[in-house]
């Protein structure tokens, strides 16, 4: 942190954004704040992510002067543009719903680390979740899903090739893939473009089937599954499924074939 603010100049810091993803983040981000706020007292501070939508209530002015719960796209854009000062305490603003589906919301032109090929670039091709799990922090977000068109996405994964040249993309997508249609159409363009890339995803079990599973292999795919329990008791309070026999036997089912093909 220290090396990070002497790189960048005590004097030109305007404004610093922290993410606060997940509570195993918490405290390795409240640590950050408050060398920041030693280093630099007088720059205000904006922290978003899970966790500070979740809790808002584990921040205060000694952390943060802003606090975004939900999308932090559209409210940090607006403290850039305005450029406030610190405030007398600590203020809580509500993400405006980021639209995923429009590509210009990104500079892909200059994604990623200037300079460097790197080896990982993360991206995210939708947005939002349908499902209604109580241990997440989804439905909090208040946001429809959004999503990349196949077309969209595809080109986006071309143009980072040329530009980047990574060996891996990795989607952040809190549920890749949710539109069967949309996925089966995604592979198949993958397929055809034979992109030097390996992809990694993140998606529910039960939204798996045997073709699908064949399809990303080809493509290169990782895929990680959600499954968090494998009690139909917990399954039922987590509301994770209606049917939690179902979900079960559908997530054996989908192990067994991606154990069978490797």
């Amino acid at each position: 942190m220290d090396q990070a603010v002497a790189a960048l100049g005590a004097e030109d810091l305007g404004l610093v954004g922290l993410s606060c993803w997940t509570s195993l983040h918490y405290l390795g981000a409240i640590a950050v704040a408050r060398r920041i706020r030693t280093l630099v007292p007088d720059v205000p501070i904006a922290i978003g992510g899970h966790h500070a939508t979740a809790m808002p209530s584990d921040f205060d002015l000694t952390t943060c002067d802003w606090l975004i719960r939900g999308d932090g796209e559209l409210p940090l854009r607006r403290l850039c543009v305005e450029w406030p000062a610190r405030p007398q305490e600590m203020q809580i603003l509500d993400g405006v719903a980021f639209d995923q589906s429009n590509t210009a919301h990104i500079d892909w032109e200059h994604y990623g680390r200037a300079g460097e090929r790197d080896g990982a670039l993360w991206i995210g091709s939708s947005r939002g979740c349908a499902y209604k799990c109580r241990f997440c922090v989804e439905p909090e977000r208040g946001a429809t899903y959004s999503r990349y068109t196949v077309n969209a996405l595809l080109s986006i994964l071309e143009r980072l090739v040329e530009t980047r040249g990574p060996r891996v993309v990795a989607f952040s997508d809190p549920l890749f893939g949710a539109n069967r249609r949309w996925l089966e159409q995604f592979l198949d363009g993958l397929d055809r473009r034979a992109l030097p890339l390996m992809f990694w995803c993140e998606t529910r079990v039960d939204l798996m089937a045997p073709e699908l599973l064949d399809q990303l292999k080809r493509c290169r795919f990782m895929v990680a599954f959600g499954l968090d329990t494998a009690s139909e008791t917990m399954i039922e309070r987590m509301q994770k499924a209606t049917q939690p026999r179902r979900y079960l036997e559908k997530a054996r089912a989908t192990f067994d074939h991606a154990n069978a093909i490797g």
